[in-house]
């Protein structure tokens, strides 16, 4: 028995792309292997059965966070009279850039309803 949580989306999985993170024993990830190479292209054996799912959830409260992050920046970023479409481009460029804060910026721009108004922010 394996706990295989994941990271990725549904385009990630079309294009076999997918990050597994694997609790188990190493035996039975080796005996997987194969299949999970059909949909994962990045596989981790991180301990124990359960350790998958703790660690997804480490990476869950990653993702959240720099979701406040990214929202707290927006709303700085319009106080001080930027266009925050305009801010989002130029950050995914930069040091302050990275996976979950392109996710962020890209929901908060192009999804969502001006998300990071102060009422979504506080609290």
């Amino acid at each position: 028995m394996l706990d295989a949580t994941f990271s990725g989306g549904p385009h990630d999985v079309l294009a076999g792309a997918l990050t597994l993170m694997i609790g188990g024993e190493p035996e039975t990830v080796e005996h997987a292997r194969p299949l999970l190479q059909t949909y994962a292209d990045k596989i981790f054996y991180i301990g124990p059965l359960g350790y998958g799912q703790m660690l997804k959830l480490l990476n869950n409260l990653s993702f959240a966070a720099n979701l406040k992050n990214v929202a707290e920046l927006l709303q700085l970023a319009e106080g001080l009279n930027f266009k925050a479409s305009d801010v989002a481009n130029i950050i995914q460029n930069c040091s302050g850039g990275g996976q979950s804060v392109h996710a962020a910026l890209y929901w908060f721009i192009t999804v969502s309803d001006c998300a990071w108004t102060s009422a979504s922010v506080t609290s």
